[in-house]
């Protein structure tokens, strides 16, 4: 769940919205799939600073691919991340991000996620030595589990600090911040089948599935 996220989003938007005091030039991205690179910002000695990594862990055991998300509930035990929960934590910055939903076709649904303010999520992630990034995930709230039964962990904003924090390596203080997100604060929109030749800075990753129209606005002597 959660292997594509949005970032459509310039540096300067970034930088503004999550106060970092380091920001890379980059390009926004309307479609962000493993292996790709992601924007994520972690901890510094001065504040926060945005990075570029690959989004996903790519297991040293396994070629079977990248590692994408963890559940929150699991990622204290678990070897791949109980070391990084605790010192190497970070947020993804993102507008929305992709849900492909089984509907019993040879196609899945795809839905368009992203928050009802319209103001970018930090999403709650993970880093390795290599840079790489995982994104947390958790219990869906009503919207989500329209389509799917986890969603990503995103954590409010008077949360990051705490979250970011490196030397706060308390599992009573990190975990309390791991709550889903309340229902009726997620917008869902069924868009069109993804194509491969589609460039990953296109808008047409965002299309709907069916046109949007504007409701007739009723007049003065309209029954």
């Amino acid at each position: 769940m959660c292997n594509r996220l949005n970032q459509w989003v310039t540096p300067s938007q970034l930088q503004e919205f999550f106060d970092t005091v380091r920001t890379p030039d980059f390009d926004p991205r309307y479609n962000v799939s493993p292996a790709d690179p992601v924007v994520y910002i972690a901890a510094s000695a001065d504040g926060r600073e945005a990075r570029i990594g690959e989004f996903g862990f790519s297991p040293t055991w396994s070629d079977s691919g990248r590692v994408f998300n963890t559940r929150s509930e699991e990622c204290f035990e678990k070897p791949m991340w109980r070391e990084v929960i605790l010192k190497q934590r970070c947020l993804v910055p993102a507008p929305g991000y992709f849900e492909y939903q089984e509907t019993g076709k040879k196609r899945k649904q795809r839905w368009h996620v992203w928050p009802k303010s319209n103001e970018l999520m930090g999403i709650a992630g993970v880093f390795n030595d290599r840079g790489e990034v995982s994104v947390l995930t958790i219990e869906p709230n009503a919207e989500q589990s329209a389509v799917k039964d986890r969603m990503p962990l995103v954590l409010p904003r008077d949360t990051w600090s705490t979250y970011l924090n490196p030397d706060n390596q308390l599992l009573e203080s990190i975990r309390p911040l791991f709550r889903t997100p309340r229902d009726g604060s997620m917008r869902l929109e069924a868009v069109k089948e993804s194509k491969k030749e589609w460039p990953p800075d296109s808008p047409i990753w965002l299309e709907p599935l069916e046109p949007r129209t504007i409701p007739k606005q009723r007049g003065l002597f309209d029954e």
